[in-house]
Parts: C-alpha cells; structure tokens; sequence
C-alpha cells in the first residue's frame, strides 16, 4: 500500500482511506522439521493453510490465519483499520493484544506448542476494493503489477493474491519484453500491459466480487453470526441429564438471543447476490 513509486510517477493519490485499509499482522513460530510433519501430518512438499473466523479477532472486521512453511508456522490476522479505529480507543487494546487473544484459543495454542518466534512483522494491506488501485498501471518506462497495483481479492472462500502477483508479473514482463525488441518504453508500448491484465482472470475476478468485498465488511459476520454458531453448537453438542430439545427449538433459542430471522434472511439474501 505505501508504493512510492506509484505516487511518483503520479499513478495513485498520497493517502488511500482507512476505509478500504486492514492491517496485517504476522509472526513466524519455528519449529523442528519432524514436529511439524507429525502435528499436522504432512508428508513431503504438503502443506496447510487454516482461516479463522470470529473469535480470533474479537469482534474487530478481519479474520486470522495459520499456514505451514517448511521448518515454520506464519500466524497473524488481518484487521480492518476503519473497524479498528472505531472498536479500539486510545489506551485500550492494541493489536498485539487482539493477537495474543487469537493465540490463546485452545486450537490456536496446541497447534504452536512449543514453537518459537523468530520474526514478528506488520504491512498495511487492501481489502480488495478496486478504489484502492492505482489510476492506471502504465506510463512512460513503468509497470505497476501485484500488491503495488493492489491486486487482492477477498471472494469469500478464499484471499487471493500471491497468484495475482504472479500473473500479473508475467504479463508485465511479457510486455516488458516486447517493448525492448521495439525500442519503445513509452505508455503507448505499455499499453498492452493493461490490455493483457483486463483481459486476464486476474481483473475478471476483481471485477466479478466486488459485491463480496462489500459484503464482507457486514459488521454482523464478526459478532452476531459467530456468535450464534457458537451458541447453536454449545446447544447441538452439549449432553445433560435433562430432556434434549429438538434441533429446530436449539437453533430457534440462538436465533432470539443473537439476531431474529428476518435479520439472517436479509444478510443472507445479500451474501447470496454478492458471492
């Protein structure tokens, strides 16, 4: 997000708004090879990649995430900054604090027993709204491609960028490639660039979950809903020397006391039309 060169070359304004703005914070949890194979049975080149939803971010827009490297864990969470500011007052919590609480849920914590932090980093990172992009990703002796083009894309099953960028880097340099056999660098001859991006799966699906981005930042996905699943969940699996309620009566409980129905059939009839 702070790309110096796109503001240079005039590309993209000063300062993007905190409303299209999160937060990433991330440490790297070493541990021994073999440990690592075993606790999450990999084998070879296999890895993992967990995304958590609702306790992990106590209540703030975002989400957390845990994924393998070969001899590391990388744990973090991703926080909205406009959520942030209005959920987290001077002299409050911070983000270590919320980080820390993520890392205290019992799944969280058997899963980094024993490991040991070796790097703890932050980066300011789009949430996938278009309006963050640069005004365009060409002019004159210069490509914008990847995350200095904001190229991220929240869908709601996944967060993609990692194969933006790749992509993306792949047709600057094609680009790149044809304008040297022309001796041409200017943004006419890097033009193609833009049209090859566009014409690309990578503005295809930025264009296409736009809505999901939008619907993504409902504030009840990170307080009511998380809330009635788990109220929902305590009632399914909880046994007691008592009668057992039907189905239907537990999930109609957690309904009346987080939300009602019309409220779920609205958010869901929103989620379905953004997805």
């Amino acid at each position: 997000m702070n790309n110096l060169l796109t503001r240079q070359v005039g590309l993209q304004d000063a300062y993007v708004p905190a409303d299209y703005l999160a937060t990433g914070v991330k440490e790297i949890i070493r541990f021994d090879r073999k440990v690592l194979e075993d606790r999450f049975q990999l084998d070879g080149l296999s890895g993992l990649s967990n995304e958590f939803l609702g306790f992990a971010t106590d209540g703030i827009e975002g989400g957390g995430f845990l994924y393998t490297n070969r001899d590391s864990i990388s744990l973090g969470l991703v926080l909205g900054m406009k959520s942030m500011r209005e959920k987290m007052k001077p002299n409050d919590r911070k983000i270590y604090d919320i980080l820390t609480h993520f890392k205290q849920h019992p799944t969280v914590k058997d899963m980094i027993r024993g490991g040991e932090v070796v790097e703890y980093s932050g980066h300011a990172v789009s949430t996938g709204d278009m309006r963050v992009m640069p005004k365009e990703v060409y002019a004159d002796g210069v490509l914008i491609a990847g995350e200095a083009a904001n190229l991220l894309m929240n869908s709601g099953k996944a967060i993609q960028g990692m194969d933006y960028a790749l992509h993306s880097g792949v047709l600057a340099a094609e680009a790149v490639i044809d304008a040297k056999k022309k001796g041409d660098f200017s943004a006419a001859s890097l033009k193609q660039y833009r049209e090859a991006l566009e014409e690309s799966f990578v503005m295809k699906d930025m264009r296409n979950f736009q809505k999901a981005v939008h619907f993504l930042h409902s504030e009840q996905l990170f307080g009511m809903v998380p809330n009635l699943v788990c109220d929902f969940g305590r009632q399914f699996f909880t046994i007691e020397n008592k009668p057992t309620p039907k189905t239907s009566k537990m999930l109609s409980n957690a309904v009346k006391r987080h939300s009602s129905y019309t409220e779920l059939l609205k958010l869901g009839f929103k989620g379905a039309r953004s997805l």
